[in-house]
């Protein structure tokens, strides 16, 4: 399953996406904060799932165009 979950970067969408990646799912997870998207990925580079940060700000239609495209495109 792939999940894509917007505001990854901190609360409940970070713990989303570390449950996620905990069950074994392949998580897209957004922010504007590479930073912090960066951090969320080291940590968890060792569950079962799999998890890629996007910057993208859910108040920029075309960037979350590209996000889209980018998850259909590393999904296929």
């Amino acid at each position: 399953m792939i999940i894509w979950i917007t505001g990854a970067s901190a609360g409940i969408g970070q713990a989303t996406a570390r449950a996620y990646v905990d069950q074994g799912h392949d998580v897209f997870g957004s922010a504007r904060s590479a930073d912090k998207l960066e951090v969320l990925s080291r940590e968890c580079s060792e569950g079962e799932g799999t998890f890629h940060p996007l910057i993208a700000d859910v108040t920029d239609g075309a960037g979350m165009r590209r996000a889209y495209d980018q998850i259909k495109a590393l999904s296929d």
